[in-house]
């Protein structure tokens, strides 16, 4: 069981994570890494992968947390300066990297962005197959489109359900987790609403020169960044034109002395902060090695135990049957004794023409050689030392029929 950071995390769920949910977290994470490390497709993947376990909250909870809670040479207060937000988790504690980067706030949020508009892409295709859209290639194509897409309504007092998300943990992430100025913890809705979106997509694609819009195999070319940006700002240029005029709100004058004096405390601070998590994440690199290290161990310990509890079955199951069979060998021999000292062997013969149907003893003799057969058998694999030889089917059904050849 892990414990909680309730002290630190913008979390609601009152409970530790159980050794099953842990590894499940392990394994989701282990699928993030996988798939970041490979195509820009498979990226946007990787990121649908971590809003899923953003929103269930449980990453607050992850052991991992321990390890940067427990970084040697500093003091509780200067690791309760840790940010305990997504994007920390994201970079410091599961160090989930981009091309041996980590990954920096806006890069996680085009890649949210881009997951959204594919998406929205592909459902307009769907529904229009006449003219194929083409996809973006990459986050950089998709951020002009940022602020077009669609996200869920503020978590306002009363509006307390949104469909496969936890508000009440919205709620805290929006309030506690800032990771930039353009920051909004709210998803986007579904692809279906996304319209001004890919209607954006398709005037930049549609504005493109005749021999920019395909490639020599006749697939849609995506529109660049640059593009994108400058038929978009003539677009809002042309809106702007028709009407009236937007006047900006007046920010509050400073003093120079004290703007100069906050800044330059803020540049200090901000310096020292960078160096602190520079030194921790070095470390929690050396801590992530060391508990790998161990991770493998305890594997090998879990399995050199298995390999153990294996043999001790095989040894009582074979030490049950020697067992079994010397107890019947000695009870039968003492029948026999018996039957030689009170009536002779010569009794034998009117047992064998006496017959009870099923219970007979006519052919004794024949199950006595067969059962010779069978100890020489077993003598010869008990004093053998061969490597396996596999199982199949056959070897069932002949050892059945030699078992009904007993009786």
């Amino acid at each position: 069981m892990t414990r909680s950071i309730t002290t630190n995390a913008p979390h609601v769920i009152d409970e530790v994570l159980s050794s099953e949910r842990q590894q499940a977290l392990d394994e989701q994470c282990n699928k993030v890494t996988a798939l970041l490390g490979s195509a820009f497709f498979n990226k946007v993947d990787a990121v649908r992968e971590l809003e899923a376990i953003r929103w269930t909250g449980e990453w607050t909870y992850d052991n991992f947390w321990n390890e940067i809670d427990g970084i040697e040479g500093y003091t509780p207060a200067q690791l309760a300066k840790i940010p305990r937000d997504w994007i920390t988790y994201v970079d410091l504690v599961r160090q989930f990297r981009i091309e041996g980067e980590p990954i920096k706030p806006d890069t996680y949020a085009n890649l949210v962005t881009a997951g959204a508009l594919i998406d929205a892409i592909n459902y307009r295709n769907s529904q229009d197959e006449a003219t194929v859209l083409p996809l973006p290639a990459n986050p950089t194509q998709c951020q002009p489109f940022r602020g077009l897409l669609k996200r869920g309504p503020d978590h306002d007092q009363g509006q307390r359900d949104l469909s496969g998300f936890a508000p009440a943990f919205r709620r805290n992430i929006e309030n506690a987790v800032k990771a930039g100025s353009n920051y909004n913890s709210n998803p986007y809705l579904p692809a279906v609403e996304q319209v001004d979106a890919v209607t954006a997509w398709a005037d930049c694609w549609d504005a493109l020169p005749s021999d920019r819009q395909y490639d020599n195999l006749n697939r849609p070319l995506p529109p660049a960044y640059q593009w994108s940006v400058s038929v978009l700002r003539a677009s809002q240029t042309e809106a702007t034109s028709k009407g009236e005029a937007v006047k900006l709100p007046s920010r509050p004058t400073v003093d120079a002395t004290v703007r100069q004096a906050t800044n330059q405390k803020n540049e200090k601070e901000a310096k020292e902060f960078q160096k602190m998590m520079a030194d921790i994440r070095e470390r929690r690199e050396d801590i992530s090695a060391r508990n790998e290290q161990e991770r493998i161990a305890a594997e090998i310990r879990r399995k050199e135990a298995a390999e153990q509890d294996e043999i001790k079955g095989y040894v009582r199951e074979y030490s049950f049957a020697i067992n079994e069979v010397l107890q019947a060998s000695q009870k039968l021999l003492s029948f026999l004794k018996k039957l030689s000292n009170i009536k002779g062997t010569e009794y034998l013969a009117e047992m064998r023409a006496f017959d009870l149907g099923i219970v007979s003893c006519r052919d004794d003799v024949q199950r006595f050689q067969l059962l010779q057969e069978r100890i020489g058998e077993i003598f010869k694999l008990a004093s053998s030392s061969n490597p396996p030889t596999g199982i199949d089917m056959s070897t069932f059904t002949v050892d059945a029929d030699e078992q009904e050849d007993l009786f």
